[in-house]
C-alpha cells in the first residue's frame, strides 16, 4: 500500500509529563530499539514462529532468552504483548527458555501478565484468567 511508510508519522506522541515527542525520533527508537536483541526483534514480529523462537534460541544461546532490554523486558514479555501470538509460539519459547517466565519487567510485570492483558485469541474456548493460568503452567517443562 502507498503511504504504509508514512502512517506512524501522522500520529502524535504523549509521555507522562504531557510532552509531545517529536514523530521522527519516537519512529526512529522504534526502529532501533531492539537492534542488538535478535531474538526481541523477533518476538515482536507480526509473522512470530515457533521455528522462529527456536532458532534464534539455539543460534544465540539458551542465556540471550532472559536477557532483558532498558525497559528490563525479556524477549518473553515481548511475545507475550504480541497481539500476533500464538499458543504454540509461547509454548515453544517456555518450553527452551523457562527461567524467562517469572522475570519482572521495570513496571513489575512478568511475562504471564502481558499475555494476561493481551487478547489471548489463541485461547478460543475460556478466557478466564484460571484457564489462562493453567495453559500457561501446562506448557512449562
Amino acid at each position: 500500500m502507498d503511504g504504509c511508510d508514512q502512517v506512524l508519522t501522522t500520529v502524535q506522541y504523549e509521555y507522562d509529563y504531557g510532552n509531545v515527542v517529536n514523530n521522527d525520533e519516537v519512529n526512529q527508537w522504534l526502529m532501533q530499539r531492539h537492534a542488538h536483541f535478535h531474538l526481541h526483534r523477533a518476538c515482536s514480529s507480526t509473522f512470530v514462529t515457533p521455528q522462529m523462537i527456536e532458532v534464534c534460541i539455539h543460534t544465540d544461546g539458551i542465556e540471550r532468552a532472559t536477557e532483558v532490554d532498558d525497559q528490563q523486558m525479556t524477549s518473553l514479555h515481548i511475545l507475550c504483548a504480541n497481539p500476533h501470538v500464538t499458543g504454540d509460539t509461547i509454548r515453544s519459547y517456555l518450553q527452551l527458555a523457562p527461567g524467562a517466565a517469572d522475570q519482572e519487567d521495570s513496571e513489575g510485570m512478568t511475562p504471564f501478565q502481558y499475555l494476561y492483558r493481551n487478547d489471548i485469541a489463541f485461547l478460543e474456548e475460556d478466557r478466564s484468567f484460571s484457564s489462562l493460568m493453567a495453559w500457561w503452567y501446562h506448557c512449562m517443562p
